[in-house]
């Protein structure tokens, strides 16, 4: 029998219990005021959707507003003046909102990354369940340590997430339990061989260690741009 590999998957629910934000496949933190996800944004269909959901994004603001030209109305009995008014009053909100997500962007520029590694290493899974069953089909069974690898590359993406949320959420230097539990899952990812029989199964897990360097990369450079208050 093949590994089953989705037990290796992160899940929706788990991701948002480490990170503590509401996440789907486009955003993170709530569709209207949460960060788009663009690096998921790759044919002109999805451009074209992200394109369509602001300009009702922009609809709805303007019809909030009409509470706004309602009163300018009491006051000018112009058409023209009410419509003038909301349409003030909704660039305001629109400024207002642009703002909100860019600055909430830029505190999630880390969790983007890293759900972007996520993402990656679900397609190293997906191509693994592949090579496996192919393997099954000829009487073949993958090393286990393969499996371990990749279970540590799933550690270290979680403990990726559980660091960035605390970086985020205290806005204070790396704790040194999370440090820890990176650096050990990171040497025993580089000391495994990932040099295999098939060169097609050694790509596979190179892509499965690259995640984890990059995770690590990503947290270690957010980490020193953080600073301890009392500094």
């Amino acid at each position: 029998m093949g590994a089953d590999w989705q037990n290796l998957r992160l899940s929706a629910r788990e991701i948002e219990q480490w990170s503590g934000l509401e996440v789907s496949d486009r955003w993170i933190g709530g569709l209207l005021l949460g960060v788009y996800r663009f690096s998921k944004l790759q044919r002109p269909l999805d451009w074209m959707g992200w394109l369509l959901f602001e300009l009702v994004t922009v609809a709805l603001l303007f019809v909030f507003t009409l509470p706004i030209g309602l009163g300018v109305l009491r006051i000018v009995p112009s058409t023209r003046a009410m419509l003038a008014s909301m349409g003030v009053a909704t660039m305001g909100g629109m400024v207002a909102l642009y703002g909100h997500r860019a600055r909430k962007g830029r505190s999630l520029q880390t969790l983007l990354h890293l759900l972007d590694e996520i993402d990656r290493y679900h397609r190293v899974l997906e191509a693994i369940a592949v090579v496996d069953r192919l393997a099954v089909a000829q009487g073949k069974a993958l090393p286990i340590e393969h499996q371990e690898t990749l279970q540590l590359t799933r550690d270290c993406l979680v403990t990726g997430l559980k660091t960035e949320r605390i970086l985020r959420e205290q806005n204070n230097l790396m704790g040194q339990d999370g440090v820890a539990h990176l650096e050990q899952s990171l040497v025993l990812l580089k000391t495994l061989d990932l040099q295999t029989q098939a060169d097609e199964y050694a790509g596979i897990l190179q892509q499965s260690l690259a995640i984890a360097e990059r995770v690590q990369q990503e947290l270690y450079g957010t980490g020193k741009g953080h600073q301890s208050p009392t500094d």
